[in-house]
């Protein structure tokens, strides 16, 4: 059945009619006009964000032009560094030879000199030349150690050594020094503790000692220096105390850094160098360089070096010194430097050597064939261009006589002239050379010459 709408309810509608039509077509009407204001206003928004992202690729592109030149700046200055770094290596590799030559000489004729003067004043003013001098060796040693650092130079080779014997022969070695400090400051000299057989690099370790025992006695004007040893656990400790003057605590951290100077250091001649070197050839080993100190009462550094391969502790061993008078000890002396030559000459005749010198392999081997045999042949490694090396004296001497007594001496310190020296177990010795030290080695070969084999 249809639904009707009455008369009464039609008639309303259809007279409203034009009204409703008038509001709908008001309300397309909006709603037409608001979907376009939204698509405009969309469209706008999308044009903005192009156009941000336009601007955005236009400053990353320039921030990669930018980042690319600096990455290419920062390579430039870095190749440039490291050009500077081995420009500075090379030169003082192959200048370390001459620089030390005359240094070495010095010292020798210095030493000579000493003995030939009696006056108090004299022997004050050999006495300060000495000292000046030890202090150029630890300086020029220090930066020759530092270019070997910095170019990555220095290998690490670890093997059982005997510690005990290695501070007793620091002590002998060291005695001169300490000496000569106590006639004039009253300063001495002695170790205590324990020192076993241990895992290191003997060469590392030992420069590590001579800087800070050193060091110790450099700044000790009264009272005395001692090495001391300690088994803490799995570490050994080796504590070099001193009665110097000590180090104020906010100086404690400017040590280390390379070229830094504590404040008290009285003058003394010196780069900065030795305790960052020191720290350095720690690291190396697996050792830390600690250190207390109090102002006015003195100071004590310590090198803590892992307890590797542990051994029980030798007999204790004999601290060097005269194996018995040099008189008659033949030594031959093999350098082309003439003033080195005179002030070793002069060094082991006074102390009763019969010395006999050559120029080179070519002079030295002539003495050998014409039966002048030495106890002992002390031997530059270089002779400049067109010459044969000292390597090949060597092998040269050994043809003639294998078991021939042989000490190197050179000053080069590259890590090819290392190794090889390492790799030859024969004894050498890095110019210069002070007098006590080379004394101290011929004492020793003597010493073993007397003792026979085995």
């Amino acid at each position: 059945m249809a639904f009707v709408f009455s008369p009464d309810v039609v008639a309303p509608l259809r007279s409203a009619a034009p009204t409703i039509a008038f509001a709908l077509g008001l309300l397309l009407t909006a709603a037409v006009t608001a979907l376009q204001a939204f698509l405009l206003w969309q469209q706008r928004r999308g044009r903005r964000r192009e156009a941000q992202l336009a601007r955005l690729t236009v400053d990353q592109g320039h921030l990669n032009t930018e980042l690319t030149a600096a990455n290419a700046e920062l390579g430039r200055r870095e190749r440039a560094a490291e050009g500077i770094a081995h420009a500075r290596t090379r030169f003082l590799a192959s200048a370390s030879h001459d620089l030390r030559q005359p240094l070495h000489a010095l010292a020798l004729f210095t030493s000579a000199l000493q003995r030939r003067v009696s006056d108090a004043v004299g022997l004050e003013l050999v006495g300060n030349i000495q000292e000046l001098i030890v202090s150029m060796q630890h300086m020029f040693t220090s930066l020759l150690n530092l270019s070997r650092l910095d170019a990555a130079a220095v290998e690490v080779v670890l093997k059982p050594h005997d510690i005990q014997a290695l501070v007793s022969r620091m002590l002998v070695e060291f005695s001169l020094q300490a000496q000569a400090q106590a006639q004039a400051k009253g300063v001495s000299l002695r170790k205590a503790g324990r020192f076993p057989t241990i895992e290191t690099d003997p060469v590392l370790l030992e420069s590590i000692l001579r800087n800070l025992v050193g060091n110790a006695l450099k700044f000790t004007d009264t009272g005395g220096v001692l090495i001391a040893g300690r088994v803490r656990g799995t570490m050994l400790r080796i504590e070099i105390w001193d009665s110097g003057p000590g180090i104020e605590a906010v100086a404690f951290e400017r040590i280390f850094p390379e070229f830094e100077r504590a404040g008290s250091t009285g003058g003394r001649p010196g780069f900065g160098l030795g305790l960052p070197i020191a720290r350095r050839l720690g690291h190396l080993i697996g050792a830390e360089i600690e250190m207390c100190s109090r102002l006015g009462h003195g100071s004590c550094f310590s090198i803590v070096v892992p307890l590797r391969l542990m051994r029980p502790d030798p007999a204790p061993a004999a601290t060097g010194g005269d194996h018995g008078t040099l008189d008659g000890f033949r030594v031959l002396i093999v350098d082309n430097d003439h003033d080195v030559q005179r002030a070793m000459s002069l060094e082991l005749e006074d102390l009763g050597c019969a010395v006999t010198a050559a120029s080179d392999g070519l002079e030295a081997l002539a003495l050998l064939h014409a039966g002048a045999v030495p106890d002992l042949v002390l031997l530059d490694l270089h002779f400049g261009l067109g010459k044969a090396d000292g390597w090949d004296i060597v092998d040269a001497f050994r043809a003639v006589r294998p078991d021939l007594p042989i000490i190197l001496l050179t000053g080069s310190t590259d890590a090819t002239t290392l190794e090889r020296i390492r790799d030859s177990n024969i004894p050498a010795l890095f110019k210069p050379v002070l007098p006590e030290r080379l004394l101290q080695r011929v004492r020793d070969i003597m010493g073993a010459c007397a003792a026979g084999p085995g």
